[in-house]
């Protein structure tokens, strides 16, 4: 599963904050199952103009990640939190905050 935040050079906002476990501006984490914290760089204050930031989680011995963001606040337009390689999911398809039905408060 990869987690990324885009955003563009114009509004900011408070960013993000999530949680996941085993079912800087990014990292390679190995998910176990006690529940970590992750967020936009910044958080909670306003996370900078043009970040692109990779988080990848990863289990060992096959196990699934499960990320619950708890938060999440991105300019409408233009910046977004992309969640990729979900089970049973196309490789191409994942889930994106500017998707519809996803609601973002500012």
């Amino acid at each position: 599963m990869d987690v990324s935040l885009f955003t563009d050079a114009s509004v900011q906002r408070r960013g993000f904050t999530a949680t996941y476990k085993q079912v800087t501006c990014g990292a390679s984490v190995t998910a176990t199952t006690t529940p970590q914290t992750f967020t936009s760089p910044n958080h909670p204050n306003n996370y900078p103009n043009n970040a692109h930031c990779f988080w990848n989680f990863h289990t060992t011995g096959g196990g699934q990640v499960q990320v619950t963001f708890t938060t999440v606040h991105t300019e409408d337009c233009c910046d977004f939190v992309e969640v990729g390689g979900i089970l049973g999911s196309n490789p191409s398809q994942g889930w994106r905050t500017r998707d519809p039905g996803f609601e973002s408060r500012s």
